[in-house]
């Protein structure tokens, strides 16, 4: 499995995420940060916490040319090594059991989209300031709660198979 994380120029959200992708349940085999240009200190960053990690973590970068998501992640894509790809946005902060999850949901021939959170604009300046890695959702701060709730049962009532793309958020997605 490759995790495919995108990022442009807010290294301290793709800090979190990449931090909080080194420590899941079952980790991805490979991480890609797909960055869209951003500038050297997202690099300095992505070598500091990738010389450290048991998972590799690769840094594909293209010059800033305006937003250009879909190239560097069909370059991230050639990249990669794993038969499952999931792609993140770089501000997105994973459950533990992200990963896992979507080995279990993984079908052939088939997208998986995973629901995301948003929170407020006061809680993600606390989250920056404490660097919690998971969240409740009996929290204050949460604006879509329900997809804070992970539920096999739920899941199973909600997920369903479709041959068409609707639906598919680029925030989170995997084939």
């Amino acid at each position: 499995m490759s995790l495919i994380i995108s990022s442009y120029n807010w290294k301290e959200a793709l800090k979190l995420s990449l931090l909080n992708a080194l420590y899941q349940t079952r980790p991805a085999d490979e991480i890609i940060i797909a960055d869209d240009g951003s500038r050297e200190d997202t690099r300095d960053l992505v070598y500091q916490i990738a010389s450290g990690a048991t998972v590799p973590i690769y840094h594909i970068w293209q010059e800033d040319r305006g937003y250009r998501l879909a190239m560097i992640r069909n370059k991230a894509i050639v990249q990669a090594k794993g038969d499952y790809i999931i792609f993140i946005d770089g501000d997105i902060i994973l459950d533990k059991d992200f990963i896992k999850d979507h080995q279990e949901a993984a079908r052939d021939h088939f997208f998986s989209i995973s629901p995301r959170v948003i929170l407020t604009q006061s809680k993600t300046a606390r989250v920056f300031k404490e660097e919690p890695f998971s969240f409740s959702p009996f929290e204050f701060g949460l604006k879509n709660r329900k997809n804070s709730v992970r539920s096999y049962f739920l899941s199973s009532l909600f997920s369903f198979q479709s041959l068409h793309l609707e639906g598919i958020r680029g925030s989170s997605f995997a084939f």
